[in-house]
C-alpha cells in the first residue's frame, strides 16, 4: 500500500479494476478471480485489499481511517515555533544566559 493511502484513491482503484475486468482486460480479470468467483465491485475491492496485505476491504478501510485520524492529530511542521520563539532550544535561557554557564 502507498505510504499515505487515501480511501478515496483505493475506491477509485477498485472501480478502475472492475471496469477493466468488465471490458476484457485479462490481467484485471485474473486479479479479481484470484479472490472471488464473481466480478463485482465487492470482489474488486477485496482484490485491492488482499494485494495490499489485508484480509478484507473493511479491515483495510479501518486501518487507512486510523492512520488518517492519527495524522490529523499530529501537528505539521508549520505548527512548530522557530528558534526565536524558543530561546532555550538554541542553547540560551530566557534570561539570555548561555546554558553552559548555568
Amino acid at each position: 500500500m502507498q505510504e499515505r493511502a487515501d480511501i478515496d484513491q483505493l475506491r477509485h482503484q477498485a472501480k478502475d479494476l472492475l471496469r477493466a475486468a468488465r471490458t476484457g482486460d485479462a490481467s484485471a480479470l485474473k486479479r479479481i478471480l484470484a479472490v472471488e468467483t464473481r466480478v463485482t465491485l465487492g470482489s474488486a475491492q477485496l482484490a485491492i485489499a488482499r494485494e495490499n496485505g489485508f484480509p478484507s476491504w473493511g479491515k483495510m478501510k479501518a486501518q487507512v481511517e486510523r492512520v488518517d485520524a492519527a495524522d490529523r492529530d499530529q501537528p505539521d511542521d508549520s505548527d512548530w515555533a522557530d528558534d526565536t520563539d524558543l530561546p532555550g532550544f538554541m542553547g540560551w535561557t530566557d534570561q539570555g544566559t548561555p546554558i553552559q554557564e548555568i
